[in-house]
């Protein structure tokens, strides 16, 4: 049970705060005080609202994967689209989001990694499952097992540089503009890598 409904002001400012907390630092790293202190309430008013610093946890990560997840499920869950319309429009979709909110790959990496079987039941709870399964519902449909390998090599080529962009700038120097540059290869490799993951050939590329 999470609380209070969230229609009132001080419930939406003290999630704000926490999502922000959350993101930063991390479950292991955000104590209710903390989020009480910079929403500018008190632990009582915390719990109040939220009960646990677990039901607001849960209640931020299903937002955030729901933000990732958003965009695409239409699409994805059409049968009609073909397969390699469908895996185009989930990188392209995914790096967009990752570049205008470059902070959520590490926080949701270092949840997955700290309570693995808390995390696969919020996923299930934002319907992640059903979402993979139609990836592999289409009309030219390659089997599940060779969407699964499609689907790890893309978001290994889309989420990598994102969480690693501060190491690689520093290391290599390279500025914004050239960043921008090469996260916009990063999507053509990712769509060559699914390409060969689902047995179709590269010539079969969306124009």
């Amino acid at each position: 049970m999470r609380g209070r409904p969230l229609d009132d002001t001080t419930a939406l400012k003290i999630k704000d705060a926490a999502r922000t907390m959350f993101v930063a630092k991390g479950y292991d790293g955000t104590t209710m005080q903390s989020i009480a202190d910079s929403a500018g309430f008190n632990k009582a008013q915390l719990h109040y609202y939220f009960r646990s610093k677990d039901a607001l946890f849960s209640l931020i990560f299903e937002e955030e994967i729901g933000k990732i997840l958003g965009t695409l499920r239409p699409q994805v869950l059409d049968k009609d689209v073909p397969i390699l319309e469908k895996l185009d429009f989930w990188i392209e979709r995914q790096m967009e989001f990752f570049r205008a909110f470059p902070q959520l790959p590490s926080f949701v990496i270092t949840e997955v990694s700290r309570n693995p079987s808390i995390i696969q039941n919020l996923l299930v709870n934002v319907r992640m499952p059903e979402l993979a399964q139609g990836l592999a519902a289409t009309k030219d449909g390659p089997s599940l097992e060779a969407i699964q390998t499609a689907l790890v090599s893309a978001m290994s080529l889309v989420i990598f540089p994102i969480v690693w962009e501060p190491i690689f700038r520093f290391v290599a120097k390279i500025d914004a503009d050239r960043w921008s540059q090469i996260l916009d290869r990063q999507i053509e490799m990712a769509k060559k890598a699914v390409r060969t993951a689902v047995s179709l050939p590269v010539s079969a590329e969306k124009k």
